[in-house]
């Protein structure tokens, strides 16, 4: 994702805007990046903290079971680093769905532990195994235990409609018909 930095001084609702927060700024010469990053998540937060960040996590862990599906048997590197990507997104969901602080992995393990027992199980599971089909079945069972409460996995027919100036007409044709048609 590219942004400008006027970009960052827009409000938003819709959920690929958020993407560019888990980026890396890689050249800010004059901190104006930072400032307009720090001032997005500051007059952004109701959406940050909402339903939009919710299903950026539902997209994103659809997106990693799909890839590790394709992709099982195939490049060693790669499905290693896509179970990893896989691992530490689950992590991050749990720490902000759990509302712990950012980068407490010792605290959401040990909260996994006392409070969602049936996921530490799983979680255990997945970190004493090598045999990749069991692994994508265990990150898929983790995944799906995480998204329960949040409408499960991002499905094939939901629409993100982007109310802006940059809306694809193939998008509004696609509701209108999803939602008048079906």
């Amino acid at each position: 994702m590219i942004k400008t930095i006027d970009q960052f001084y827009l409000q938003t609702n819709n959920v690929f805007d958020l993407m560019h927060l888990n980026g890396v700024i890689i050249h800010d010469t004059n901190n104006e990046v930072s400032k307009a990053l720090d001032y997005f998540i500051k007059h952004n937060n109701k959406v940050i903290n909402n339903q939009l960040l919710i299903d950026k996590y539902r997209y994103k862990f659809t997106h990693l079971k799909y890839k590790l599906f394709k992709r099982l048997n195939t490049n060693d590197l790669i499905i290693k680093y896509l179970f990893n990507v896989s691992f530490i997104t689950f992590i991050d969901f749990y720490i902000l769905t759990r509302e712990i602080q950012p980068g407490k992995f010792n605290l959401a393990f040990k909260i996994m532990q006392e409070k969602d027992n049936k996921l530490f199980k799983l979680v255990q599971e997945y970190q004493n195994t090598t045999d990749e089909k069991i692994m994508f079945e265990l990150i898929d069972q983790i995944f799906s235990y995480m998204l329960e409460p949040y409408n499960g996995y991002w499905k094939q027919d939901e629409i993100l409609l982007r109310k802006d100036i940059n809306t694809k007409k193939e998008d509004e044709e696609m509701l209108i018909n999803y939602v008048f048609n079906d």
